[in-house]
């Protein structure tokens, strides 16, 4: 049977991130299955996704400021107005997907009287009011309240919700896709990391880290794919440092399986993650993984010892100069980790996606 999905993000306009890659994988996907899909997004008219979105999706880009730049009061009601006129001036829609709560409250108004299910995707590990000034209990999570589903990455992430809440949570892991990889007897000395250039991610610490670690062992490299409002900073951490010979800051590909394949470790210091994509793909190349214990997402997809390394320390520069430093001497070790990493790919697999999302949405499940 043929439904209609209206799917909401904030922005897509030449967004490299995991959020987007997996919102533009949902619309995909269910167009491809013979539905009719929307995308919503703020953003403004004429612009560009940097992933591909199948023809059959139609993209309502409901902007008329920059998306993640601040909106007035008159705006702001326009733009509840522009969404509620797509719910009330054509057929139905079966469900509205919302990826993540900061947008519930617009889309609440949007839809208000018009019956429609929202199913909320949340992106983040609720450990994201660790590190920002915003209160947990914000409106848009009180909201939450009144979803018909809530959907979140991974299965430790439901107990960060009140406990009426997590009878209408559903564990939607992203997809992780196979790859070959090179044998990591083969790889380069390089350390990987990639990802928007922001204080989430925590590259400067990275650098830090890697400059201590480098001391010991001057033969390796750091290499991190990404832009951001951070850019300048980092460029100039790196001149301080004298670092240009062993850091090299690359802008976003849509291909990385090249660098996956001549990378030996990959790093994610962030302060949290939701799902952290990069890093899964990575693994299923037979990259092996690098991250603090302490940093939700990163964390879950790394058995210490097993598939990848994780500091149980505090996050710090030296810290992280100490797990690298027993990563890269610990050469006997690579071939049993780095097969180990590859898991990860059967653990999140594409047809587990695919299962996990037709489970939210109350799609038969033939």
């Amino acid at each position: 049977m043929t439904e209609k999905f209206a799917l909401a993000t904030i922005a897509l306009d030449n967004m490299a991130g995991g959020l987007e890659r997996n919102f533009v994988n949902l619309a995909n996907y269910l167009a491809g299955e013979g539905h009719e899909v929307h995308i919503l997004t703020f953003d403004l008219p004429g612009s560009a996704s940097f992933y591909d979105i199948s023809p059959g999706v139609t993209w309502h880009q409901l902007g008329r400021t920059r998306p993640h730049s601040s909106i007035g009061f008159a705006e702001r009601l326009r733009l509840i107005l522009r969404i509620r006129r797509l719910f009330t001036g054509t057929a139905p829609f079966s469900r509205l997907v919302c990826f993540h709560h900061g947008i519930l409250a617009r889309y609440v108004l949007g839809t208000m009287f018009t019956r429609t299910p929202i199913v909320c995707s949340e992106r983040n590990s609720l450990t994201i009011y660790d590190h920002i000034r915003k209160s947990k209990w914000n409106l848009n999570l009180i909201l939450l309240f009144l979803t018909e589903c809530i959907t979140v990455q991974f299965p430790d992430y439901v107990r960060q919700y009140p406990r009426l809440l997590r009878g209408r949570i559903k564990v939607v892991s992203n997809p992780v896709f196979p790859a070959a990889g090179a044998p990591v007897k083969d790889r380069e000395k390089v350390i990987l990391s990639i990802g928007r250039h922001c204080a989430q991610k925590r590259f400067d610490l990275l650098i830090e880290g890697c400059r201590l670690a480098f001391e010991r062992h001057p033969d390796w490299r750091l290499v991190i794919i990404g832009n951001g409002s951070l850019s300048p900073s980092l460029r100039q951490l790196i001149d301080q440092k004298r670092l240009q010979r062993c850091v090299e800051l690359l802008e976003p590909v849509s291909d990385l399986g090249g660098q996956y394949d001549r990378s030996t470790f990959y790093c994610q210091p962030s302060q949290w993650e939701g799902f952290p994509n990069a890093q899964a793909e990575a693994m299923a190349a037979g990259v092996i993984p690098i991250g603090f214990r302490s940093t939700a997402g990163v964390a879950d997809l790394i058995d210490d010892g097993v598939n990848g390394y994780l500091s149980a320390d505090d996050p710090t520069p030296e810290a992280l100069a100490k797990v690298l430093i027993l990563a890269i001497e610990a050469e006997r070790d690579r071939e049993r980790l780095s097969n180990n990493a590859r898991r990860v790919s059967e653990r999140y697999s594409v047809t587990k996606w695919r299962q996990s999302w037709k489970s939210a949405l109350s799609l038969s499940l033939d």
